[in-house]
């Protein structure tokens, strides 16, 4: 794991037929055993070989091995927006047939039958990220491979979704595939699930049947500690403030948008003033990345609606890198963008740019100001690390750092507990309530787990689709929140 880490594994049989889960804290392993047991490559393409790992022969034929990964899937779906040919055909490309990326009826079979009845006749490319990670598992699935291996497999699906996927690997677990799935989550470990590797201080701490390991202190030990959130609780100062025109963040009446001709949003009424912060729930497909785009000046057909950002009406003149110096913005994708060889330092000190690279030094102010997230956020200690070695749920707190240290009017967290360990989520979440309570910014929370958000989010929009494939509507809870 790096130059400087290594992860020993003693022994580890894992046979045909059967479903492991591999779970332990950030920064324990968990991708890069799975990597290795995959022979998937890592992010620059490397292959590392492993001294001591054997495969049966199975393995090494067509049908070998299947890795599936938030970084396999974002590579799958550039390629199709890359080879996108709406000019050519004089209307918007949908990209490859759901039933061709499927692989015919062999994929059908393992694809959810109402996810199956929602996207039948419709192209891939522009699926939700919850909605294409079935596809692509159903579709793995179908090529009946020996081994399969799933990086995180439940990140960023929402309650249905997990339940849905959950009954997908139940019944490709009574196949002959070994599977093997990571999770940040011990709730997220399937009830039918064959063995458990629980990882800790870069071994494996113990392995075997999962109710024997769950309920022992050694599981208590590594996954109930909370990092706490130091007590100092001191916010850097803007360099300077940031002012807009009128009294609310964003104005939507009424807002209505379509795709490829199928209604997303219907009728979206939404306030947001300065000061309410919100948490941001639906399930997959029901238009949350359509509303974020609006919100962040990404979607043109904004213009036209009646839709107000940080007081100016969408449309008026106002160009889209106008609307973002009033936003910080947080997502799983964002920090995918980084530099991998960039210290946090850096990476924070970017968002003064408004930029992911430090276009131009920093002076004597900025890198203060520097230091002082760098000592809040608890980086210090690894401030000459390279972005890509830290722990990931450091790379985060570098992430929200850079968002902040402008002190936007709108802070804008899309999906920031993804990837992310019980410890981890602790201490980021307790960062974003003091920045709620101490800041003049506003945080908006995208998340399908209530339980992610803090506690002084206490307004809630939910887009709840229609019957059927029909559009959303905004559902808005303010001064309490419901789950899901």
């Amino acid at each position: 794991m790096g130059r400087d880490k290594r992860l020993n594994v003693e022994e580890l049989t894992l046979e045909s037929g059967k479903l492991w889960v591999i779970a332990g804290p950030g920064g324990s392993g968990k991708s890069s055993l799975a990597r290795a047991i995959a022979g998937a490559p890592d992010k620059s393409g490397y292959l590392s070989p492993v001294s001591g790992l054997t495969r049966t022969a199975p393995h090494n034929k067509k049908n070998g091995g299947a890795w599936i990964s938030f970084d396999r899937e974002r590579e799958i779906r550039d390629s199709l927006r890359h080879n996108d040919d709406s000019e050519v055909l004089g209307r918007p490309d949908e990209g490859t047939e759901l039933e061709s990326f499927l692989g015919g009826s062999a994929g059908k079979l393992y694809l959810h039958p109402k996810l199956l009845e929602k996207l039948e006749g419709r192209g891939i490319k522009n699926l939700s990220t919850g909605e294409f990670r079935q596809v692509f598992i159903a579709s793995e699935a179908g090529k009946k491979p020996a081994l399969a291996v799933l990086d995180e497999p439940f990140e960023g699906l929402d309650v249905d979704a997990r339940e849905r996927l959950t009954e997908q690997l139940a019944e490709w677990s009574e196949s002959e595939t070994l599977i093997v799935l990571t999770v940040n989550r011990m709730e997220d470990i399937p009830p039918y699930t064959s063995g458990l590797v629980l990882l800790g201080e870069q071994k494996i701490a113990a392995q075997g049947i999962p109710s024997d390991i769950l309920g022992s202190p050694l599981t208590k030990e590594i996954f109930g500690n909370t990092t706490k959130f130091q007590e100092k609780r001191i916010i850097p100062p803007p360099p300077e403030a940031v002012v807009f025109e009128g009294k609310s963040l964003i104005e939507m009446k009424k807002v209505s948008l379509s795709f490829n001709g199928r209604r997303v949003l219907e009728n979206v009424n939404w306030l947001v003033k300065p000061g309410n912060s919100w948490l941001l729930t639906g399930p997959n497909g029901s238009g949350k990345t359509t509303l974020l785009n609006l919100i962040c000046g990404d979607e043109p057909r904004g213009y036209g609606q009646d839709l107000k950002l940080f007081g100016r009406k969408r449309g008026s003149g106002e160009s889209t890198s106008e609307i973002k110096k009033y936003i910080g913005q947080v997502s799983a994708s964002l920090q995918e963008s980084v530099s991998r060889h960039m210290h946090p330092g850096e990476i924070i000190g970017s968002g003064l740019r408004n930029s992911l690279l430090l276009t131009t030094p920093l002076d004597g102010f900025e890198t203060g100001l520097v230091e002082q997230w760098l000592e809040l956020l608890g980086l210090k200690k690894n401030r000459q690390t390279a972005f890509y070695r830290l722990p990931y749920g450091e790379r985060r707190l570098a992430m929200i750092g850079r968002a902040m240290i402008k002190h936007p009017p709108l802070l804008l967290l899309d999906e920031p507990m993804h990837g992310l360990d019980k410890p981890s989520r602790d201490r980021i979440r307790n960062l974003i309530d003091t920045l709620i309570k101490e800041t003049q910014t506003t945080v908006l929370f995208v998340s399908h787990r209530f339980e992610d958000a803090p506690a002084s989010i206490t307004r809630q929009i939910r887009l709840r689709p229609s019957a059927g494939n029909g559009p959303s509507r905004a559902e808005i809870t303010q001064d309490s929140r419901t789950p899901l």
